[in-house]
């Protein structure tokens, strides 16, 4: 019975974190423990979305993206169009890229191997 319950508790909380920031096998599953990490990542990384670290990550991500895009005319324009908007959050961004193999791998992207 107790197993059963944190078992449930376990899929609650996983089932929450894909609504969030959607199912990417190669990266978490449920079985796996690694997710955690990642939740507790994007959490930081939602409270800290606006300083200057975080805002650095996000255009470096952005400005990779629009530069990829074959068809845009101008992708300066459309660059800081997203950059100004709130249109793009964590879950787009995540979509965006490809994420490193550890949580612990972008962190240190971010915020630079001291923050790890």
């Amino acid at each position: 019975m107790f197993d059963e319950n944190i078992d449930a508790e376990k899929e609650e909380a996983f089932n929450e974190f894909i609504k969030e920031y959607g199912e990417r096998k190669e990266d978490w599953t449920i079985y796996d423990n690694d997710w955690h990490d990642w939740d507790d990542l994007f959490c930081e990384i939602k409270t800290h979305w606006n300083t200057k670290a975080v805002k650095y990550w996000r255009e470096k991500i952005l400005k990779r993206f629009v530069y990829s895009l074959p068809s845009v005319s101008n992708p300066t324009s459309l660059f800081h169009v997203l950059l100004q908007s709130n249109v793009i959050y964590l879950p787009q961004l995540i979509s965006l890229i490809e994420l490193p193999y550890y949580p612990l791998e972008l962190r240190s992207e971010i915020w630079g191997p001291s923050r790890t």
